[in-house]
């Protein structure tokens, strides 16, 4: 149109080409025709970008700079803290609290478990060494057989507190339940051994070993001055319980409780303050995180 006050008003392709160089998306296609209008009136479509005052450019244009200006404050600071951390002479990586603590006990748990399976059987062999030397002397019912089994269950539960106590470090509590715990557990491994042996002893090697304790039962009676009667009765009902079967099962409810009251005593020796190991452990990871 030839009308001065829509040529300086509104851009048209050809003057868009001038200018810019190159159409925009909305000019690279045909416009619609629009129906017969006045002489002055627009003859064909528009775009909203073409008329005046358009404010949909201003806004993409506000919406890019905020964008990029918050991409360089995001790679800024990581930029910065990659520095910090590079031109920090100490690069040590510190765990919480707790995760501390879970590794710690869990490889004391393995420790415990594999130190009082290995003492328990040095405990079981050793006592079947003995047992089996005082059958073959023909003094299985000796009084010395059970203190030399006494012994032997003092010496490695000892050892097994102390070779607990080696594998750890001071950072590993070992408080008096816990000393406890492993003594206990160690006899009742070495009772099972016991038990094994003794079925065995009983069962297929020897079961006049059972006629053998009664007799000697019988003569302690005797020895106590008891009536012929009632130890008579007394030894009948002991031969109703005197099977290879209970006696493994008596052998291992014995160590127990053998093992118990051992370790109540030695704990007391061989248990480690948590003050002055793991807490002081714990109260140095604190200062220096």
């Amino acid at each position: 149109t030839d009308d001065p006050e829509i040529t300086n008003h509104v851009l048209w392709p050809t003057e868009l080409i001038r200018q810019v160089g190159k159409l925009t998306a909305a000019h690279r296609y045909d416009r619609l025709s629009l129906l017969p209008s006045d002489p002055g009136e627009f003859q064909q479509e528009l775009v909203a970008q073409d008329l005046p005052g358009c404010k949909s450019r201003k806004i993409c244009i506000t919406a890019k700079k905020i964008f990029s200006a918050a991409c360089n404050f995001l790679m800024g600071t990581a930029y910065r803290l990659m520095q910090r951390y590079r031109n920090n002479p100490r690069k040590k990586v510190y765990l919480p609290k707790t995760n501390q603590y879970r590794i710690i006990m869990e490889n004391s748990k393995k420790i415990f478990w594999n130190k009082a399976m290995f003492w328990g059987f040095i405990i079981g062999l050793c006592s079947m060494i003995a047992t089996s030397i005082f059958y073959a002397t023909d003094n299985f019912e000796s009084n010395a057989r059970t203190w030399i089994d006494i012994a032997i269950s003092v010496a490695g539960i000892i050892a097994a507190a102390a070779a607990f106590r080696n594998a750890t470090d001071e950072k590993t509590p070992f408080a008096y339940s816990r000393a406890l715990g492993l003594g206990v557990m160690t006899q009742f491994f070495a009772s099972i051994i016991l038990a094994v042996f003794t079925y065995i002893l009983v069962k297929f090697i020897d079961p006049g070993i059972i006629d053998q304790a009664l007799a000697t039962a019988e003569e302690k009676l005797l020895d106590s001055g008891f009536d012929p009667d009632m130890i008579e009765s007394q030894i009948e009902m002991q031969k109703k319980f005197m099977t290879p079967m209970f006696m493994a099962a008596a052998q291992i409810m014995n160590g127990l409780i053998f093992g118990l009251l051992i370790s109540l005593i030695t704990s007391i020796f061989m248990k480690r303050k948590s003050e002055e190991g793991f807490q002081k452990a714990m109260n140095e990871i604190d200062d220096e995180a």
